[in-house]
């Protein structure tokens, strides 16, 4: 795996990844090449067109996605898919916003069959995830690294293939995940969420696993987790009372949280963060 520094780059030429800003990382790997890039103010973004098919993975909110096909604007951990031959000018509203751009090695096209044949936004649990971890393993160095680079550069296929062959998704799915996310500090049973979407607990269970990707009880800590998870960074709040603040009995189960869903723990995670945000000033300064 090879890491590049921080650099700022403008360049469309076939040996880079294509990006209109501020290149503050860039990561090789065999399969793919991965790179950070954040809006610079006064940059305007012309309509463009890629030749390859990529994934963009949005790390800040207020992004306008404006591919044909797609009309949206995408908070944090949204991932989104571009065909080969898109056209767009996808912009952050406000300067200051970053993004990872994940681009196939040559002998390794995302232009298959299986893959989406227009521009598609992902969101949810599970997706939310992934980006979180991938954000975390793109600025490791760690040789272990590359293959968890690799790994959830895959996960992201697997999302993208499976949407076109995935049953539609139940209607009480989503009443079941509003359940989830506003369970603050009750710990609803499988009987209370088989109860609100009206089906047997076993057809819950199986069905939502198979539609989300992960189970109820793994949703409903990452929804307690991500409530907190901005204030790690900007707010000098200790971990036992943000633990307390998202729900957790105690701050030792926000911790296993962390770690078993982000692969880190919330110290971790703040100094990750923070030097992320130090970089950003540094670099525009």
């Amino acid at each position: 795996m090879q890491v590049s520094p921080s650099f700022p780059n403008r360049d469309r030429s076939p040996s880079t990844v294509d990006f209109v800003g501020a290149l503050t990382r860039r990561v090789d790997t065999s399969g793919f090449s991965l790179a950070e890039v954040r809006d610079v103010a006064g940059l305007r973004v012309e309509r463009h067109t890629h030749d390859e098919g990529h994934f963009c993975v949005v790390l800040d909110e207020g992004y306008r996605a404006s591919a044909r096909g797609l009309d949206d604007l995408c908070g944090r951990g949204t991932l989104l898919y571009h065909p080969g031959g898109t056209t767009h000018e996808d912009r952050f509203l406000k300067p200051g916003g970053a993004f990872l751009v994940l681009k196939p090695a040559p002998d390794d096209r995302h232009d298959r069959e299986d893959m989406p044949p227009t521009s598609v936004a992902f969101q949810g649990p599970l997706v939310r995830i992934l980006c979180e971890k991938l954000a975390l393993e793109a600025r490791r160095t760690d040789r272990s690294s590359t293959l968890a680079l690799e790994c959830l550069h895959l996960e992201l296929i697997g999302i993208a293939t499976g949407a076109a062959s995935r049953r539609p998704r139940p209607s009480w799915i989503e009443r079941v995940l509003e359940q989830l996310r506003d369970a603050r500090d009750a710990n609803p049973t499988v009987e209370d969420l088989a109860s609100v979407a009206g089906v047997h607990p076993v057809s819950l269970a199986r069905a939502f696993r198979r539609h989300v990707g992960m189970s109820p009880g793994e949703v409903l800590r990452w929804s307690r987790l991500q409530r907190v998870l901005p204030k790690l960074s900007a707010t000098n709040q200790s971990l036992a009372d943000l633990a307390f603040e998202a729900g957790f009995s105690e701050q030792s189960s926000f911790t296993r949280a962390c770690r078993r869903l982000l692969g880190i723990t919330p110290g971790r995670y703040r100094e990750h963060m923070r030097k992320r945000v130090r970089r950003v000033e540094h670099s525009a300064g």
